[in-house]
């Protein structure tokens, strides 16, 4: 899946060879990038307002070497950073790169990883500025990102009101909440060869999450009042956060602010979901699929509240995307799910 390069032995021969690899796969520059890579800093022309994010990709905190090819390394590890610029409602401008190699890592493998994130810079028009490497005992990345407003102003969570409409953004129906959750635990369980039988669209997105750019630009061109975030942790966490109520006043007191009712009729999730699922179901604990939908994590779709939903279809007509209305927000705290109370939290990436 990527293009045949510079393959001259068998492991990076030295901080230079690596350096032109880096020329042969990240060509790109704009006018936003006033110099070449290889000074000590880049200079960039800068807009007056920009949006930064910053995220570590590491070996065995957040993928494994064993079922993940080095292509999906590479473009998972930039992607999940073009979702928060998409969050912000940004138009991408740049990024740098700062990789830790494990000694003899192959030179294929490092090919792989470069071709995986340098094809979807590619669709962005996104200049690598620079970075830094460095050996290392495993695998890491970790990608800084910029971008300026696509809108009047940059989305952010929060200002929440009661009464405002619920929506998630999503690229394809049925909604893949939960796709990425089930094709990580097949995944442990099972391997790659086995859980891509199972569970290929779940495992397509789970190592190749399409961030959804174009979506948070045209929300924040046509409906600059929305508050957006993206779904990297779970409906159920992230939701809260959207409100701007996840933190409560103390360890044993329920976090205050407005709370939400969701309406997630089952037929909307995915049939690979309902089908791991049942199959799961079979053999331990019984899953229920609408748990998993909301618990899921990794899904990269945008979760937003707007008080103007007439404005959705405009939004939909302009990115192509789907804004699904779930629910609304309500003036008592809680989660509602379906009518019924729904307390489970999802991803915490220190396990709180």
């Amino acid at each position: 899946p990527y293009p045949g390069g510079l393959i001259l032995s068998d492991c990076i021969a030295s901080e230079n060879d690596f350096l032109d690899l880096l020329d042969h796969y990240f060509g790109l520059s704009t006018p936003h990038q006033l110099t070449l890579r290889g000074d000590d800093c880049a200079e960039l022309a800068m807009p007056e307002a920009i949006c930064l994010s910053s995220d570590l990709f590491l070996e065995d905190v957040h993928f494994r070497t064993a079922y993940f090819s080095f292509y999906e390394l590479g473009h998972k590890a930039l992607a999940v950073n073009l979702s928060d610029l998409a969050a912000a409602g940004a138009s991408p401008l740049g990024f740098n790169m700062n990789l830790s190699l494990p000694p003899h890592t192959l030179r294929q493998s490092v090919e792989e990883l470069l071709a995986g994130m340098s094809a979807l810079a590619a669709r962005f028009h996104l200049p690598l500025t620079g970075g830094d490497l460095s050996a290392g005992q495993k695998l890491g990345l970790c990608i800084t990102i910029w971008g300026e407003r696509a809108g009047p102003k940059f989305l952010r969570r929060g200002g929440c009101r009661p009464g405002d409409t619920l929506f998630i953004a999503a690229d394809s129906l049925p909604l893949p909440l939960g796709l990425p959750r089930a094709a990580l635990h097949c995944l442990e369980k099972t391997g790659r060869a086995a859980s891509l039988a199972e569970l290929p669209e779940a495992c397509r997105r789970h190592f190749l999450p399409n961030p959804l750019v174009k979506v948070g630009m045209a929300i924040a061109r046509l409906a600059p009042g929305t508050s957006l975030m993206d779904l990297s942790d779970g409906l159920a966490r992230d939701l809260p956060r959207l409100l701007g109520c996840d933190r409560p006043a103390s360890k044993t007191s329920q976090p205050a602010g407005p709370g939400a009712e969701i309406v997630l009729p089952q037929e909307l999730l995915h049939p690979e979901l309902l089908a791991w699922c049942r199959q799961e179901s079979k053999s331990g604990p019984c899953l229920d699929a609408m748990e998993e939908a909301l618990l899921g994590g990794e899904d990269y779709l945008l979760l937003g509240s707007t008080n103007q939903p007439e404005l959705l279809p405009s939004i939909e007509a302009a990115s192509g995307a789907h804004c699904l209305v779930i629910g609304r927000v309500r003036e008592e705290g809680g989660l509602i799910l379906n009518g019924r109370a729904f307390s489970q939290g999802g991803f915490d990436h220190f396990g709180g």
